[in-house]
């Protein structure tokens, strides 16, 4: 399914995920388990760049300096992070290749589709919500 009114490459300035901390805190305020394993894969999956990496993984497997040319306004530093980050909760794989320089792709693991039709669904729902805004 394409994405043809959001630049999947741009986050949004007020985007809801930026207040991460105060996200989080207050659902500890309301009891959650700091800990749990939902709440961890929610803190990897909802940060500001998480979702672009994604979808940008999403139509093919990509090296770190291509994910850097569709994702120009995410710093080397983030990007390394939240690949990583990505990477640990299982939802990207990293392969590299010893060469010299030493080749890293970077691709989407099975346990990602679900999460991927997911983010897709939510892209639609706002090109259709935000038309006119």
């Amino acid at each position: 399914m394409p994405i043809s009114k959001i630049d999947i490459n741009e986050a949004p300035a007020n985007a809801a995920w930026q207040d991460d901390e105060g996200f989080w805190a207050k659902l500890e305020e309301a009891g959650a388990d700091p800990e749990c394993d939902i709440r961890r894969l929610l803190r990897v999956v909802l940060n500001r760049w998480a979702p672009l990496i994604l979808l940008n993984l999403a139509q093919e497997p990509r090296r770190f300096g291509e994910l850097r040319r569709r994702i120009p306004t995410l710093s080397q530093k983030v990007m390394t992070q939240n690949l990583r980050a990505l990477e640990e909760a299982g939802l990207v794989s990293r392969s590299v290749v010893n060469t010299s320089p030493p080749k890293v792709t970077y691709a989407l693991t099975r346990e990602a589709a679900p999460l991927i039709e997911q983010l897709m669904q939510i892209a639609a729902w706002a090109n259709v919500h935000t038309a006119g805004g």
